[in-house]
This record gives C-alpha cells, sequence and structure tokens, in this order.
C-alpha cells in the first residue's frame, strides 16, 4: 500500500504467481477505483488483454507529479517463475486516469526485484545489479552489475547489438577494483536504498560517491531517515531476540571521508 494526499493504492492477490488486482481509494470523495486488475478483464489499463498471471508488488506515488508509479511482472507459468516477459515500470496518473510507460522494456528476468523511489526518482534493485531508471530516456542507468554474488564489469554488447538494446544503460557503471575482492557473498545482499544510501547486512553503500563502508556487526536495515536515522536490528547468532533498533549515523560528509 503506499498513499499521497488525498489518495491511497492497495495492490493485494500477488502472493506467488495469483493474478493482482490494484485499487485506488479517494479520501476526500470517499470512492473506490480498480484501477488495474489480471482478473478483470474489463479494467482498461495497458495489461488488459494479458492472459498470464500479472503480480504487482511494488507501488510508489509521485505526489510532485500525481502519478503512481508501478512494476508489474508478466509470468510465464506457475512453473518457470523466473522466466518472465521482462520487467517495465507504468505510470498511472490520478487526475486524469492516463496511463504511460515509466521506463523501456528491461530485458530482465523477473529474479525477485526491489523497488525505491525518492526525490531522485525511481531505483531498481536486481539480481544482476542496482540503478536508476533515466526520467528522460527510460534506460536503467547502473551503478553496479552483479553476477551471482559477485561485482562483476559492465557486459558488453555482443556483435551486432546496438548499445541500451536491452534498455540497460551500463555507461556509469562501477569497474571492479583490488577492493571489492574481499567482499563476501553476504556483503552484496542489498534490501534496503533510502537517501542516497543503499543497506546490506555487513555493509553499507554510499551510491553518488561510489563508496562502501562495512559494518562492524551484521545487521539489517528496515528503515532510513533523513540519511542518518536506521531502523532495524542485529542478526547472527547474538541476535537471538531480535530487538528494534534505532542508530544513527554520521554526517554525510564524514562518512564519505
Amino acid at each position: 500500500m503506499t498513499g499521497y494526499g488525498d489518495r491511497l493504492f492497495l495492490s493485494f492477490g500477488w502472493g506467488g504467481d495469483d493474478p493482482t488486482t490494484v485499487v485506488e481509494y479517494d479520501v476526500r470523495q470517499g470512492t473506490t477505483k480498480v484501477i488495474a486488475s489480471s482478473i478483470d478483464r474489463s479494467i482498461p489499463w495497458p495489461l488488459q488483454y494479458e492472459l498470464r498471471p500479472i503480480p504487482i508488488p511494488h507501488l510508489h506515488c509521485d505526489g510532485t507529479n500525481r502519478r503512481l508509479f508501478m512494476l508489474p511482472t508478466k509470468l510465464s507459468s506457475a512453473n518457470k517463475r523466473l522466466k518472465g516477459g521482462g520487467l517495465q515500470f507504468l505510470a498511472y496518473y490520478w487526475e486524469t486516469g492516463q496511463w504511460e510507460n515509466a521506463s523501456r522494456p528491461l530485458a530482465l528476468y523477473y529474479g525477485y526485484p526491489k523497488t525505491f523511489y525518492d526525490q531522485t526518482g525511481l531505483w531498481l534493485l536486481h539480481g544482476t545489479g542496482f540503478g536508476k531508471i533515466n526520467e528522460q530516456e527510460g534506460y536503467w542507468q547502473t551503478v553496479f552489475r552483479l553476477l551471482g554474488t559477485r561485482l562483476i564489469p559492465a557486459p558488453q554488447p555482443k556483435p551486432g547489438q546496438e548499445s541500451y538494446y536491452d534498455g540497460v544503460d551500463d555507461s556509469h557503471c562501477l569497474v571492479p577494483t583490488a577492493e571489492h575482492r574481499d567482499f563476501r557473498t553476504g556483503d552484496w545482499r542489498f534490501t534496503l536504498y533510502a537517501d542516497g544510501l543503499l543497506f546490506s547486512e555487513n555493509v553499507i553503500m554510499l551510491v553518488p560517491e561510489r563508496k562502501f563502508i562495512r559494518l562492524d556487526k551484521p545487521f539489517n536495515a528496515l528503515g532510513c531517515l533523513g540519511g542518518r536515522y536506521v531502523v532495524g536490528h542485529y542478526v547472527g547468532k547474538a541476535a537471538y531476540r531480535r530487538e528494534l533498533v534505532i542508530g544513527v549515523l554520521k554526517e554525510r560528509h564524514l562518512l564519505a571521508q
């Protein structure tokens, strides 16, 4: 669920391969409207006639432009969940009811992606890397690329393929160095992005600065406010109670040193 101002949006029914329905609630008018559904084929939206199940677990409100971002996931079948039809963000303008593509089609397998939205735009965390959706061109501009649990150089197009043929722009992708050879498997299992900070249990990445900070103890960050206040819990044998912790990070210029 997400919301802004007088609008609330709820996506439900997306467990497993279940089809999804997205509902818009106008708080001021007290009215409810189905805006997307892979159950009711009469609902007009970009994937209205798609026959496969379409989970939509990711919703984000852009209040400035009065639009809702979502990432529908077209799956091929219940037995091949990681071989869907690629990824593409959609935008729904709730004042007009109009739809538009918020990204190019991305030739990425499903891979249980995570999406984030902040004042800089849309971000996609995927099994193959992390990056921002370019607002003007619609490309996924990668910050880094992964192969399994290793940082890798940006993939190069095959002979005859044009750059960005897959909807991905790797021109700003981080180049692996000796610093990254000591990273362990869990270091790249990022789960949260907020305010230019990317969190895994062992590492915080300062995204604009391309700097990695190793944590003294494994910590599962659940939320971050203002780039300083982090809510979560420690993990591991010593954290059997999983008590909620609120930590305070150093100021940004000190972290970046």
